[in-house]
């Protein structure tokens, strides 16, 4: 969390802790933040593009969605389907980006264009993932007293457990590569 408060270093962080999940569900950690600062510093370049473009669409879409559901105009029926088909792309891109930048080295076009088709491919993982880290944000609106325990592991249990779900189908990746 401290490597996210500023804001542009999110993605590498992000990235750090998929990547040490990773290595703890295969019990291949030996010191956990000796292991995340090493990943955060090679990730960090690839991580902040990737991370960067994502706001950027995060924020176009948010836009959107004002204007959608505040303005006077009538919109057609396409242009609502059309944006929200873009933000469940723009969600299946968040839940596997990290993951995948985490465990493989690819460009960073290769690695958004992969974690699109992973994130299709595996649905139901993407699904349950989408779940698990939609969970602490919901309990954080509707009991604000939890948020500290949400603080401290409403990012890192979703990524463990994700870590987790997609492990066999990396090794299998790994296998093929």
């Amino acid at each position: 969390i401290a490597c996210c408060i500023p804001v542009i270093t999110a993605g590498a962080a992000i990235t750090a802790m998929h990547y040490m999940c990773l290595k703890m569900v295969r019990n291949e950690e030996s010191y956990i933040v000796k292991g995340y600062f090493k990943a955060f510093k090679e990730s960090f370049k690839q991580a902040t593009k990737v991370w960067l473009v994502l706001l950027v669409i995060v924020a176009i879409l948010f836009g959107d969605f004002l204007i959608i559901n505040h303005s006077n105009i009538q919109f057609p029926y396409w242009f609502h389907v059309v944006f929200y088909a873009m933000s469940i792309i723009a969600l299946f891109e968040y839940i596997m980006v990290f993951p995948i930048m985490g465990k493989f080295e690819n460009t960073t076009l290769q690695t958004m264009k992969n974690a699109l088709i992973i994130s299709i491919v595996k649905f139901p993982i993407t699904l349950v993932m989408i779940a698990m880290n939609a969970v602490p944000v919901i309990i954080t609106i509707y009991i604000l007293q939890i948020f500290p325990f949400v603080l401290m592991f409403g990012w890192s249990v979703p990524a463990y457990f994700g870590a987790k779900m997609l492990n066999k189908y990396f090794k299998k990746l790994e296998e093929h590569i």
